[in-house]
């Protein structure tokens, strides 16, 4: 059970990285 609980929040971090690398790179693209 904790251990499926830590592979959640682990998934969830590189989501929510990946959302915010996707983010940057939307407004990098409007700025160019």
């Amino acid at each position: 059970m904790i251990k499926n609980m830590a592979n959640a929040s682990n998934e969830w971090r590189t989501l929510v990285r990946c959302q915010k690398a996707l983010e940057m790179h939307l407004q990098g693209w409007k700025q160019a």
